[in-house]
């Protein structure tokens, strides 16, 4: 009997929606429960990407709401675990490379395990540690055949671990790359005391006041003296932070080369924030956005796609396709619900129909018969909650 009085209702409706002008547009806000939920569908959409990141930060901000949202809670735990696991085999790399005299790669690797978990002490610890040494006096050694710098801090400190010390002071940034003839400057001073060599004549020490400052991706900071000015002191942080975005540079271009379009445009983001005017960055986060956003559209998905054609467009103001795929998006995603709501309401779905309509006028309130549709949607649903109330 129930089902007679919705689908004899409907009909009426029909007919009574097929010759009538109906009522003015509502202003009923979009079809979301909360704002939590709009968090959590977020991070669910992140982590479907592989951004488990970005899933990580929408669940806290879906916590901020709720914060007793057990689910979200249970959510937050697996995907820390996961980032944790992943950043311990990012330090782990970092630390093989670091050993092997591979800095660059390692700082790397440390900054990667650093994004996947902020609060990661050792990461942080090996990015922004200095070893100071105060010296002005070094040993010129000629490399031979055979020779490394790790033997050379053997043969020199009789500890061969000390090789970043002789690297970082000779700005080499890979231990691994000297070649025989190459002039090494062994640095001498207190601490770093040549042993005895069981070669009959050692060479000799020599005087220098022009050291050579080790490159911004090293790991140790060589000084004359111990005491830095307040000029000095924030030259040198300004460093360890071109260190750090030059960093997320790196690690954002690999992830462009692999085509991880979604991934590479998070970070790239980043790096224009720190530095706008790199002009490489700006093309590759342009295309990044670009790409991903075409990615969205293929699936139909098309207020994402149309939200990254807009990110594209910050980048490269003149691209007159994002313009295009703009207007594309919006119209083919109005005409999607629209049908969808009209499929539904054939089959006396009101309440799934009326949704559907409500995106569409969330976009565009006077889109074809939409106001219409809804008015009579609502009237709809109302007449069968008074029905449910009078049996």
């Amino acid at each position: 009997m129930k089902r007679f009085l919705i689908s004899a209702l409907i009909l009426v409706l029909l007919g009574f929606m097929a010759g009538c002008a109906g009522a003015p547009p509502t202003s009923e806000p979009p079809p979301f429960d909360t704002i939590k939920q709009q968090y959590l569908a977020r991070a669910a959409q992140s982590e479907g990407k592989g951004d488990l990141v970005e899933a990580r930060k929408f669940i806290k901000l879906a916590l901020t709401v709720e914060p007793g949202d057990a689910s979200a809670q249970a959510s937050l735990a697996r995907i820390e675990t996961i980032l944790a696991d992943d950043a311990q085999r990012h330090y782990e790399a970092g630390m093989q490379l670091r050993e092997n005299g591979n800095y660059i790669p390692a700082r790397r690797e440390f900054l990667t395990a650093l994004r996947l978990k902020p609060d990661f002490t050792d990461a942080y610890k090996m990015l922004t540690d200095k070893t100071h040494v105060v010296t002005k006096k070094f040993i010129m050694h000629t490399v031979k055949p055979g020779e490394s710098i790790s033997k050379l801090a053997q043969q020199y400190y009789g500890d061969y671990k000390k090789y970043p010390v002789i690297a970082a002071f000779n700005g080499i940034s890979d231990a691994t790359d000297i070649r025989v003839g190459q002039e090494i400057r062994i640095p001498v001073n207190e601490s770093l005391k040549p042993v005895e060599s069981e070669e009959e004549t050692s060479p000799p020490v020599q005087e220098t006041y022009e050291l050579q400052e080790p490159s911004d991706d090293e790991f140790f900071a060589f000084v004359e003296n111990g005491n830095q000015t307040p000029s000095e002191a924030l030259k040198e942080r300004e460093t360890q932070e071109q260190d750090q975005v030059k960093g997320y540079r790196d690690y954002a271009m690999e992830l462009f080369q692999q085509q991880r379009y979604d991934e590479a445009a998070s970070e790239l983001d980043k790096v224009l924030q720190a530095a706008p005017d790199d002009l490489e960055v700006r093309e590759h986060a342009y295309k990044a956005h670009y790409e991903s956003a075409m990615r969205l559209f293929k699936e139909k998905d098309y207020l994402a796609a149309r939200d990254g054609f807009k990110q594209s467009l910050i980048y490269k103001n003149d691209c007159q396709t994002c313009h295009s795929y703009i207007k594309q998006c919006e119209g083919l995603f109005k005409e999607l619900h629209y049908r969808n709501g009209m499929k539904l309401f054939q089959d006396q779905n009101v309440k799934e129909a009326l949704e559907e309509w409500e995106m569409v006028s969330s976009l565009d309130a006077n889109y074809k018969r939409t106001p219409q549709l809804i008015e009579k949607a609502k009237i709809i649903l109302k007449n069968l909650e008074e029905l449910k109330k009078s049996h």
